[in-house]
């Protein structure tokens, strides 16, 4: 069985680490959201599309999880 490693971010975030460290897994507020969609994700992208080698964290994805 994996061990789930978790850490609580200054801004009340959690992060997510996969067992291997690899992946990390940041929860965003609704607002943090709309600033990533709005302000950033466009520049974002053109800027790893160009520079394919940067250091720069890749974003492989943005999900929404309902708990009912």
């Amino acid at each position: 069985m994996r061990e789930i490693r978790e850490s609580e971010g200054k801004s009340g975030s959690f992060f997510f680490f996969s067992h291997d460290k690899k992946f990390l897994i940041k929860t965003l507020t609704d607002n943090e959201l709309e600033n990533v969609l709005n302000n950033f994700m466009d520049l974002y992208y053109e800027y790893i599309s160009e520079n394919p080698d940067s250091l720069i964290a890749r974003i492989y994805g943005i999900y929404t999880i309902v708990i009912k």
